[in-house]
Order: C-alpha cells, then sequence, then structure tokens
C-alpha cells in the first residue's frame, strides 16, 4: 500500500502538467513518453543494483540528479520554455508545489519502515515541507488578492530551491560522509536505491526544481513587461 501511494503521486503529477500544457496549447504527448524512457532507464539501473550502493562517487546523483538537472538546463538554455512563459497562469508553477506535502510523508514513512535515518525527514533537519504548505498562501496573497509584491515570489521560490538543496545534501553526506552525522555506516537500506523510492531523487525533486526554474522565468519576464 505504502509503495503504491508514490506511483499515484507519479500518475497524478503527470496528470497535472499534461492538463496545464493543454490548456496553454502545447503538446503533452512528449511529456508522457519522456516519462516513459527516463522511468524505463531508472527502472533498468535499480533492477541491477547500480542504485544499491551508496559509497563514492554517489551513484543516484551522478546518474539520476545530475542527468535530470542537464535536462532541466538544457530545457531553458535553447529556449524550450520561451511559448509557455505567458500561456501558463503564473500561479500554477506555484501551486504545483504543494505536492511536495505528500513527499514530505512518503519521506518520513520511508525513515519509519526502517529504510532510512530521521535526519533528511520532516523530524530532522528537513524543512522542505515548508514550501508545500506555504505554496497555496502564496497563490492567494500575491496572484489571488494581490497582497504580495512580486518579489515575495521571488524569494519564495528563492528559498524553496534553497530547501531542496538541503535535502539533497543531507541525502548525499548520508551515504558517502556518514560519519558527518555520527554514523559509522550509511543509515540508508540498500532497498532505497530500488523503485518506487527512487522517484524522490528521479522525478519529484526534479520537478519541483524545474518549477521554481519555470517560476523565476515568468517573474522575470514579467517585470521585463513591466518596466517596458
Amino acid at each position: 500500500m505504502f509503495e503504491s501511494i508514490f506511483y499515484v503521486l507519479l500518475l497524478i503529477i503527470l496528470i497535472v502538467i499534461s492538463l496545464g500544457l493543454h490548456r496553454a496549447g502545447a503538446q503533452w504527448l512528449p511529456l508522457w513518453i519522456g516519462a516513459a524512457v527516463w522511468l524505463v532507464y531508472a527502472g533498468t539501473l535499480a533492477h541491477f543494483g547500480v542504485f544499491r550502493d551508496f559509497s563514492a562517487p554517489p551513484k543516484i546523483p551522478l546518474l539520476l540528479v545530475l542527468p535530470a538537472f542537464a535536462f532541466i538546463f538544457w530545457f531553458f538554455k535553447t529556449g524550450r520554455h520561451r511559448p509557455l512563459l505567458h500561456a501558463v497562469p503564473r500561479w500554477q508553477p506555484v501551486a504545483f508545489q504543494s505536492f511536495r506535502i505528500v513527499v514530505e510523508f512518503l519521506i518520513l514513512g520511508i525513515a519509519m519502515l526502517g529504510l532510512g535515518s530521521k535526519e533528511p525527514t520532516m523530524e530532522g533537519y528537513n524543512f522542505d515541507i515548508i514550501s508545500g504548505v506555504t505554496a497555496p498562501l502564496v497563490v492567494l496573497l500575491a496572484f489571488r488578492w494581490k497582497v504580495l509584491p512580486e518579489k515575495w515570489v521571488f524569494w519564495w521560490n528563492i528559498m524553496g530551491l534553497f530547501w531542496l538543496a538541503n535535502v539533497v545534501f543531507i541525502f548525499i553526506s548520508l551515504g558517502v560522509a556518514p560519519q558527518l552525522w555520527g554514523y559509522q555506516q550509511p543509515p540508508i537500506s540498500p532497498e532505497f536505491g530500488e523503485m518506487p523510492y527512487l522517484l524522490i531523487p528521479g522525478i519529484y525533486m526534479p520537478c519541483a526544481v524545474f518549477m521554481h526554474v519555470f517560476s523565476l522565468a515568468q517573474g522575470r519576464t514579467a517585470s521585463r513587461g513591466n518596466s517596458a
């Protein structure tokens, strides 16, 4: 039952993004094809046990996180995002971040199952749930009621990226340098290197980063328009 929640959340994310693309007049089929290819890639490496080894060099950051970030960089560097900047309402990328509430409870569930320690959970040093909880508030205050200035949205996105970087650091350091946290061995079960747990670093986290960057790009475009 617990594992099924990972896949249900993934399906909801794909459907929500697809609906947003459809309403913006963009193609949604490449999203599903890309997701399928990515899942096959991650699943194949997981099947052969590549991600079960948490020693240096860290396999999950190098083979999952880094390629995902490379795609995000390519997408924005080549201007693939520009047709969507005005077509997608500015509140949607912010509201999307509320999915991180579910992710944080999934991470907590992993620790409760004994597959990881409490450090990367909301009971430890993971404050990422702040982004998920405050996302609807930012939508209401900044876009619906317009009582918050634009700079608040900017800094909310920056802080969201900071919370994500904090979680990434915790996970990597627990794997390659557990001594920093008082452990002799990585307190992460090799099972975390399998599906569906790999969806956290492989899809959920990159999705959050992508939406933050997209929201920042929308804000920058809006500021230029106002200046003009």
